[in-house]
């Protein structure tokens, strides 16, 4: 191994020798080239090559180890740190004489526009449709596969309770509440901000018309779901089983549906 090194060591001079003799030559190997070269005791191949290279001007010092700071350092630097780009999505709960629904506007990173609405099965308050839009916005955004998310609501009573600003005092609004948390801990970040109504026109417009007439889809659709709707479950009402209740079930106690 030190033959191949002092080799190393020896064929480079050669091919650059101008250069060299003009310059010190700093020569980092954790093998002792230098004391080999000058053992008295070297062979009579390694004296030649010590002979040869007497002209230049080389220092030998050992490689040292990079630190573990160091590297790690250098592994950040190289590898991707862009952050995963924020999906932006608008949503708004209407509750009429007629009925109650909930409209999401979903704007992808690539401006890219997804409409849903949903009519809700039963008469919903205003704020218990503004948290329906703001659950069936968080499993649309899973459901097209957001991991980082900012929500636009125009309900300022949801998004202060969200954000702990506002105390929730009615026992259904904690029930949502919770239902929202616990659908959020499936992104990495999850942002709610309070919009004016007039910045929220696309999903207000969406809510309005679906709490009126029959569920509709527009644009590019994706799967219509029914999330918490019947908040009395949580309460201990009995509802006949259908296909929301594994739903309901999963987003209670985290029970995973059988089939």
């Amino acid at each position: 191994m030190l033959n191949l090194a002092t080799l190393g060591s020896r064929s480079w001079p050669r091919r650059l020798r101008p250069y060299f003799l003009a310059h010190t030559i700093i020569v980092k190997n954790n093998s002792p080239l230098g004391r080999v070269l000058l053992n008295p005791e070297a062979s009579e191949r390694l004296i030649k090559w010590t002979t040869e290279l007497s002209e230049f001007d080389i220092q030998y010092q050992p490689r040292s180890a990079i630190k573990a700071q160091s590297l790690a350092d250098f592994v950040t630097e190289v590898q991707n740190s862009e952050p995963e780009a924020m999906w932006k999505i608008f949503v708004d709960g209407s509750s009429t004489r007629l009925g109650s629904g909930i409209g999401i506007l979903l704007l992808s990173p690539q401006e890219e526009k997804m409409h849903l609405s949903v009519r809700l099965d039963y008469k919903a308050t205003n704020n218990e449709a503004e948290y329906e839009a703001l659950i069936a916005g968080l499993q649309a955004a899973r459901h097209v596969g957001a991991g980082r998310a900012t929500f636009h609501s125009d309900s300022q009573l949801a998004t202060q309770q969200l954000s702990g600003t506002f105390e929730i005092n009615s026992g259904r609004l904690k029930l949502y509440a919770e239902a929202f948390e616990k659908l959020k801990a499936n992104f990495r970040e999850v942002i709610v901000q309070k919009i004016p109504r007039a910045e929220n026109q696309a999903a207000d417009e969406l809510a309005k018309l679906v709490s009126s007439i029959t569920p509709i889809v527009i644009q590019q659709p994706i799967e219509q779901v029914l999330l918490v709707a019947h908040v009395d479950r949580m309460e201990g009402l009995t509802f006949p089983s259908n296909w929301r209740t594994p739903i309901t079930e999963f987003l209670r106690s985290g029970a995973t549906p059988s089939d």
